[in-house]
């Protein structure tokens, strides 16, 4: 029968996906027909100069009007050949009817249930943040919070949500775990044990809860950056994050996570081990598994911390330190900046964000130093720098000072430095300007604005 054909799926799916954003879904008060204008479908004119679908185009269109589901106007000087466009027809038993003559579920249903969903879990994260208050929580707190407002306001799925309940609860059953997670674990052990497949996450979740964690970042609310901070999405030139690094952010990750240190320190163990890594003069290493087990860290024979963002910086700060030499008369400015700090120095790689465990290693260090102590850090010069150290500091080491992150290294190294093309990244300064959270880096900031430029922190060790 011709409300079986072909063309009445297309044009109910077609009118259907426009009910579905209008504003009558949305409000439930009809102001304005929800037309489709078939006579400017390229693709669908294209199959109506055939004329037997052009017949049962014009037939399934007039059995749907019979069954007051839809209506149609011919187009000028074209009646009886050519239908301009069709509309769906605002009565609930239209709607209800179109649904079911293409077995196509309607919306509604899936949203009160996500809404449901998102109630049940900002619930209890707001009931557990009251006594076990996590950095990581508000991030994913606020995030649900802004996607529940948006489905309550749009009625329109949110992104990385789908129609299938089960994706859904598995989402948000994933970001209750990093949530509250406070550890570094593995991928596959956490999928396993929250789903019972070691593959699950990575093959269903993966690329959506990376998504999100973007646009946590974005937002300023994600663990690496203060709860609460609203600036412009981050760009290139804000240091992109990868989904590993995101993901190990809030303690997930492919492999066991390892660190990187160099100078007088020593750990205990909670079986009483003390570990030294004086004599380890080329850098030593920590993995996650030892870091779960430091009870306390001795470090009486350290004046100086130094934590470096880059990989490259800390290999040639560790070859300095060591004695080892680059070529003659290199680095002049930023050698004589680390000599004058080198007693008792201990460097320990940063990276461009620090994990739970990687966190618990630096707080360790930073409890155990003895008063008068000199906690340094060294970022690029540039947003994503300074949001880097104003993260250690609030979290770390509140006594910690830029280390080469200021207007006169700016100035040394301008031949070196990348233009500022992005309005928006220019934005972001102001908001730091004007932010008293960084202060440090005012007069900096002043200058990258003026000249439009900011400088990656390798540039320093050419």
């Amino acid at each position: 029968m011709p409300g079986n054909t072909k063309w009445t799926g297309v044009l109910l799916n077609h009118l259907l996906d426009l009910y579905e954003r209008s504003s009558y879904f949305r409000t439930g008060v009809y102001s304005r027909r929800i037309l489709y204008r078939v006579s400017t479908d390229n693709e669908i004119m294209r199959q109506l100069e055939d004329p037997d679908e052009k017949n049962n185009f014009l037939l399934a269109v007039k059995d749907l009007r019979a069954q007051r589901i839809l209506d149609f106007s011919w187009l000028r000087y074209e009646e009886g050949n050519i239908i301009d466009g069709v509309w769906l027809c605002p009565e609930e038993a239209a709607i209800s009817r179109a649904y079911q003559m293409i077995r196509r579920k309607p919306l509604q249903p899936f949203l009160t249930e996500l809404d449901r969903m998102f109630s049940d879990e900002i619930a209890d994260l707001r009931s557990r943040e009251t006594s076990h208050p996590l950095q990581p929580r508000s991030g994913i707190l606020s995030y649900l919070e802004e996607v529940q407002n948006q489905l309550e306001s749009k009625k329109k799925l949110p992104s990385v949500f789908t129609e299938n309940p089960e994706l859904n609860r598995n989402l948000l059953r994933f970001l209750r775990f990093l949530s509250e997670n406070q550890d570094v674990q593995l991928e596959r052990v956490v999928s396993a044990g929250l789903y019972g497949d070691s593959k699950y996450f990575e093959h269903q979740l993966k690329s959506r809860i990376v998504r999100i964690l973007r646009r946590i970042r974005r937002n300023g609310t994600v663990d690496e950056v203060t709860a609460g901070e609203q600036f412009p999405a981050a760009n290139q030139q804000d240091g992109e994050l990868t989904e590993e690094e995101l993901l190990l952010a809030y303690g997930v990750s492919r492999w066991p996570e390892v660190y990187e240190v160099c100078g007088e320190l020593a750990v205990r163990l909670d079986d009483g081990t003390v570990l030294s890594f004086g004599k380890e003069r080329y850098g030593a290493y920590l993995n996650s598994e030892t870091v779960r087990h430091i009870t306390g860290a001795d470090t009486s024979k350290i004046s100086n911390i130094l934590f470096i963002e880059n990989k490259a910086n800390y290999v040639w700060a560790v070859q300095r330190l060591s004695g080892q030499k680059g070529k003659e008369g290199a680095d002049s400015y930023t050698e004589k900046a680390l000599s004058k700090i080198s007693d008792g120095l201990l460097l320990i790689y940063h990276g461009g964000f620090f994990s739970p465990v990687k966190g618990r290693l630096f707080r360790s260090i930073i409890l155990s130093a003895r008063p008068g102590i000199h906690v340094w850090h060294w970022s690029d010069i540039d947003a994503g720098g300074f949001r880097i150290f104003h993260r250690l500091k609030q979290e770390v080491a509140a006594q910690a000072e830029p280390f080469l992150m200021d207007r006169d290294t700016l100035a040394v190294f301008e031949p070196y430095a990348m233009s500022i093309e992005s309005e928006s990244y220019l934005e972001t300064l102001s908001g730091m300007e004007q932010d008293e959270r960084y202060r440090e880096f005012r007069p900096v900031i002043r200058t990258m604005m003026e000249k439009k430029i900011r400088l990656e922190q390798e540039n320093e060790i050419l």
